[in-house]
């Protein structure tokens, strides 16, 4: 698998998390935080359970189980997160993706807020 079918991926994702992120903003007046959806990463070309929906932040409300739209396949071939941030540009949260490729943790980001926290597919130590 390629990293432009992981982009495709994260592109169809992109507007389910804007939803469920939009309504956390809406009912708390921030964004929700949600730590990583899998222990370990996938393995780049495979799909599986996110194994860490339930774990949520001390200062978090909801886990990622409960942000988790119902749509969304039983086995993924990505982990995700979301990190929040308030700045000088208002509220915003970070799409963070991760794949273990050949035993390296790769991962991208994806700033939704401004900040300009992006980055492309790079290596990374959790």
């Amino acid at each position: 698998m390629s990293y432009a079918t992981l982009d495709a991926i994260i592109e169809q994702w992109r507007p389910v998390i804007e939803a469920v992120q939009a309504a956390q903003l809406e009912i708390n007046g921030a964004y929700t935080q949600g730590l990583w959806s899998h222990a370990t990463p996938p393995e780049i070309g495979f799909a599986t359970a996110p194994d860490n929906l339930d774990a949520k932040p001390t200062d978090v409300a909801v886990s990622s189980a409960e942000m988790t739209p119902a749509n969304l396949p039983d086995e993924w071939r990505l982990a995700v997160c979301w990190d929040v941030y308030q700045g000088p540009q208002g509220h915003g949260y970070i799409n963070r993706f991760a794949v273990i490729d050949n035993g390296v943790r790769m991962e991208i980001a994806i700033d939704e807020g401004g900040s300009g926290w992006s980055h492309g597919w790079q290596p990374v130590t959790p």
